[in-house]
C-alpha cells in the first residue's frame, strides 16, 4: 500500500512531497512431525535454507516498495492532483510488473532454491 503526501500549492497546482509504501512479507514454512532423527536433522538444513531463499522473495519487495518511493517522489508538480495520482499509480503498477520479473529471474536462478539447498530428496 502506498502513503503519499501531495501538496496543494497555491494556483491548484499539486507537488507529491513524501511517500511511502507499506510492505508486509509473511512466510509461511513447513513443519514435520512424526521424524526419525536423520530426517529431522535432513528438515532443518532444507528448513534453514528455505528461509533464506524466501527472505530473498522479501528482499526483493523490499527493493521495490524503495523503487516506487523513489519513483513517486520524483514526479513533477503538476496541475492537477488527480493526474497526480493516476501518474502515481502507473508508476506502482509498472513497477510491480518490473519486479515480478525478478521474482522469476529469481527462482529461475536460484532453481526455486535448490541451489540454495532448499530441496528434500525422495
Amino acid at each position: 500500500m502506498v502513503f503519499p503526501l501531495v501538496l496543494k500549492k497555491p494556483g491548484g497546482r499539486c507537488k507529491v512531497t513524501s511517500v511511502t509504501t507499506e510492505l508486509t512479507c509473511n512466510i509461511q514454512l513447513p513443519e514435520l512431525f512424526g521424524a526419525t532423527p536423520r530426517q529431522r536433522a535432513q528438515f532443518d538444513r532444507y528448513l534453514s535454507a528455505l528461509r533464506i531463499h524466501e527472505s530473498g522473495h522479501c528482499q526483493i519487495g523490499k527493493n521495490a516498495a524503495a523503487t516506487i518511493d523513489r519513483k513517486i517522489l520524483s514526479l513533477p508538480e503538476m496541475s492537477d492532483c488527480d493526474d497526480l495520482g493516476v501518474a502515481g499509480n502507473d508508476i506502482g503498477n509498472q513497477t510491480l510488473k518490473e519486479y515480478e520479473e525478478k521474482v522469476k529471474q529469481y527462482d529461475a536462478d536460484t532453481e526455486y532454491g535448490r541451489s540454495q539447498g532448499a530441496w528434500l530428496d525422495r
